[in-house]
């Protein structure tokens, strides 16, 4: 379930670039800097299995699909279609992936439920590890398997542990030895200096002068983002739908108290890779409601 595109490159030092050119331009140059003095350092591959703890879900427990739907406020996010932010922006999407893991449901009383990433087949997928996709539809169908029985909500990790359950090293593994979604045709790998980007978000903004870039990149092992989810829902013995998981990427650009942290509106805060403002990307998807589920289409 990968996107397709050459292998994604990032700097990690610094919220923004300098005072000239874009932000595409600014992060270019810094990636060639970056890419000649340390492309090629990285740990060795993990293999998929072993990435696997041993099995703790019954083979014979239902399958339950999770929709999920990637949303600027109350509006689906769709490529190029023209969107209005939390703060009142006009930008249009060019690009939107994120990786989700460690998937667990919480009973009626809280408690902590075994639950197992896999495919339609239920086959557990490679490493634990789903890419979700705005431009490949059948990536925005996650499949959980799990007891069936009464829930008060899950929980999931936006992002690629930094260990497998073995304890061998994944978030820095080399990507090019990786299977899919963590190889380097996910387009969500930092070659140059070894670690996946969790999440993407990248389009234009409308402001004075037309419309200028913005990419949003979250990574690094400090801003992997655990979530509990919190919607009441059942899992039938036979499986099938569950609730809708929603992405509200205006919300990515909000702070838990409400400020616009990084403001796209702000020409220096529209390319973020690192830094303070990569730090708070990662507290706006821990504490401003980015990811919820929800029974149904909203």
């Amino acid at each position: 379930m990968s996107g397709s595109g050459g292998p994604a490159m990032a700097v990690g030092a610094g919220e923004h670039g300098s005072s000239h050119g874009g932000p595409s331009a600014r992060f270019g140059a810094a990636v060639l800097l970056a890419s000649s003095l340390l492309f090629g350092c990285s740990d060795h591959a993990a293999a998929p299995e072993e990435c696997l703890s041993p099995p703790t879900v019954e083979a014979s427990a239902p399958i339950t699909r999770f929709g999920v739907h990637f949303m600027a406020g109350s509006a689906p996010l769709h490529m190029g279609t023209e969107l209005t932010s939390a703060n009142g922006a006009t930008f249009k999407t060019t690009k939107a992936r994120m990786y989700l893991s460690r998937v667990a449901l919480l009973g009626e009383s809280g408690e902590h439920v075994s639950a197992e990433l896999v495919d339609e087949q239920g086959d557990r997928l490679p490493y634990g590890v789903t890419l979700v996709d705005l431009e490949n539809p059948d990536s925005l169908n996650v499949y959980v398997q799990a007891p069936a029985g009464n829930y008060r909500g899950m929980t999931v990790s936006v992002g690629v542990p930094e260990t497998c359950s073995s304890g061998e090293g994944l978030n820095h593994s080399d990507a090019s030895a990786m299977e899919a979604p963590l190889d380097v045709d996910s387009d969500m790998y930092w070659s140059w200096n070894p670690g996946y980007v969790f999440l993407k978000f990248e389009g234009q903004v409308k402001d004075a002068s037309g419309w200028e870039g913005f990419f949003y990149h979250v990574g690094g092992d400090e801003r992997f983002a655990s979530l509990e989810l919190d919607a009441p829902f059942s899992i039938p013995p036979e499986g099938g739908s569950g609730p809708e998981l929603i992405a509200d990427f205006n919300q990515l650009l909000v702070s838990p108290t409400g400020a616009s942290k990084p403001d796209i509106t702000d020409s220096d805060e529209r390319g973020v890779h690192g830094g303070t403002l990569a730090d708070s990307l990662a507290e706006n998807l821990r504490g401003s409601h980015f990811l919820r589920l929800a029974q149904g289409h909203e």
